[in-house]
């Protein structure tokens, strides 16, 4: 199955959907393997959009505020931000590389949350957890949704070595790597415009989505 780019970050971004924090009781995700991890994450969002799907389209802010306070716990946008900066990220200072962080995850939130209830999903089924090495994991899953086939999507996880909690940090579909994928059009940006030039792009983008 083929997807477009946009729709292979549709997948990513299943684990953040919005729900309205004063009507849907928070849970408590597993962070003790990669599995119940991405399971459990899974089950919850998927549950909250299809219960709640009526509420959500009224206010996107609640997207924000979701992702934010109850998926970003579990996502390492720090390694994701690094990884997709790429050898810039060496050479930036540590003022660029907090504000490339910061609005390198804005980003990822907020260019997408609107998308966020085209997603219409029946189920996700994950399977076991692949050890590749000590403190990194694969967590295979199959996305069906109520229309077009199934989706084979690979979440990538790495467990910290202070808190042994697991955490997402990738996700490839059809054999592409998200990171990968950012990490060539940053490197292409930054080489043509400057780092400075990227992050005040990136910022002036999230500042756009969130006036609309």
């Amino acid at each position: 199955m083929k997807l477009s780019f946009s729709k292979f970050l549709w997948v990513l971004c299943a684990l953040m959907v919005p729900f309205m924090a004063n009507a849907v009781e928070q849970k408590n995700i597993s962070q003790d393997n990669p599995t119940l991890l991405v399971t459990e994450l899974s089950d919850f969002v998927v549950k909250t959009l299809n219960d709640h799907r009526s509420q959500f389209e009224q206010d996107n802010q609640q997207v924000v505020d979701f992702a934010y306070a109850n998926v970003l716990p579990y996502v390492d946008t720090d390694r994701m931000a690094r990884y997709a900066l790429g050898k810039n990220w060496r050479s930036a200072t540590e003022q660029q590389q907090k504000a490339f962080t910061k609005a390198f995850t804005e980003n990822l939130i907020r260019s997408y949350s609107q998308s966020f209830l085209n997603l219409k999903i029946e189920s996700v089924t994950v399977s076991p957890a692949v050890i590749e090495k000590p403190g990194r994991a694969s967590v295979s899953s199959t996305v069906v949704q109520q229309e077009g086939k199934p989706a084979e999507v690979l979440y990538r996880v790495y467990q910290d070595k202070q808190s042994k909690k697991w955490f997402l940090y990738d996700v490839v579909i059809e054999n592409v790597s998200m990171l990968l994928s950012y990490r060539s059009v940053y490197s292409n940006a930054v080489a043509t415009q400057g780092l400075d030039a990227v992050i005040k792009e990136l910022q002036d983008k999230n500042q756009q989505v969130l006036a609309n």
